[in-house]
């Protein structure tokens, strides 16, 4: 819903790795840019950071222990990740949600890349292949009330939100970050409430310590079939130039896809992030909302990962940084897509 609702209130691509490079590289993005980027990772710790004050099971659903792998192997999961998801251009959420909403050939590609070598890297980790399936049955936690409460709350500050925006109470950029800060915060309870920040429940979704858990692969496809109904309503408004609710409306930008097909740098970034996310079961978006633990392991991961970012931003980037307008790392262009626009690459 989170990242639906970024595409329809602000024609934007909620892909956590990108959000997380525009802030990396701020010293060369616009400030509105950075704005937007800083509070959506800001809802995404307020979101951690509301779950774990709730406590009970919506704390419990959210968070575990990190896992006592090496601090080494954190180190190097952290900059296979920071290194794969700047060079590859997105992660599970701007490729596998976002970017396979817009049926975009290159996210495809690169979501089946990371896929597979999460699958083997979590593997050659591991004890053997599964032995045992988890049986995924959903079972409402016992305070229920609290997480629909929450939920609602994010929902209800939204549009409160459009509302001041619309009636000009704010300026533009103001306005962007209050849109980015809510759906950063939906977006955080919705990969809480999924224990999609627990690092168990993601590597045994690829096989480790001899499970096989499918909780992964149905919350990924209930999450994208949710952004997939978003984003043909988003064409709808981009095609009728109106929205009645839409903070831009009458702006219109690329979210075709790329007619750019695969390319060496694609493949080599998600495969990197693939073997970055086997090794410690994190990527961007439930790293940060989990970074609300202060957990000494995330911490080490998170600031390899960041390095590595600013490596490849300053030293590998293929293209100039102001021209530089991906799609999948939330960089929409904001002139409708010209030739050097967010149309030239995915």
């Amino acid at each position: 819903m989170a990242t639906g609702l970024l595409r329809i209130l602000r024609g934007k691509i909620a892909g956590n790795a990108g959000m997380v490079k525009i802030c990396v590289m701020s010293d060369r993005r616009e400030s509105e840019d950075v704005v937007d980027a800083a509070s959506f990772v800001v809802g995404l710790l307020a979101g951690g950071a509301v779950m774990l004050a709730a406590g009970g099971s919506l704390a419990d659903a959210a968070f575990a222990p990190a896992q006592e792998f090496s601090y080494w192997r954190y180190a190097i999961g952290g900059i296979c990740t920071g290194l794969g998801v700047a060079l590859g251009n997105g992660c599970t959420s701007g490729h596998g949600l976002c970017g396979l909403s817009r049926y975009s050939i290159r996210s495809l590609v690169a979501t089946c890349t990371f896929m597979g070598m999460c699958v083997v890297t979590t593997l050659s980790f591991a004890k053997g292949l599964p032995r045992e399936i988890v049986v995924f049955v959903f079972s409402p936690p016992e305070d229920v009330g609290l997480f629909i409460a929450i939920g609602v709350s994010a929902l209800v500050l939204i549009g409160v939100i459009v509302l001041v925006i619309r009636y000009g109470m704010v300026s533009e950029i103001v306005a962007g970050g209050l849109c980015h800060g809510s759906t950063g915060l939906l977006f955080a309870i919705g990969l809480g409430i999924g224990s999609m920040t627990k690092q168990a429940i993601v590597m045994e979704a690829f096989g480790a310590d001899g499970v096989w858990n499918p909780q992964l692969f149905i919350l990924f496809g209930t999450a994208l079939a949710t952004t997939f109904l978003f984003y043909r309503v988003g064409d709808r408004i981009e095609a009728s130039h109106h929205c009645p609710l839409a903070v831009t409306p009458g702006k219109t930008h690329n979210f075709s896809g790329n007619n750019k097909g695969p390319d060496r740098r694609l493949v080599t970034g998600a495969a990197l992030f693939g073997v970055g996310w086997g090794m410690c079961g994190l990527c961007p978006g439930p790293f940060i909302v989990d970074l609300v633990t202060l957990s000494l392991r995330y911490c080490v991961f998170g600031l390899c990962m960041l390095v590595a970012m600013r490596v490849e931003g300053q030293f590998l980037q293929a293209v100039p940084a102001d021209s530089y307008n991906d799609i999948s790392d939330n960089l929409v262009s904001h002139d409708g897509g010209g030739a050097d626009s967010s149309s030239t690459k995915d």
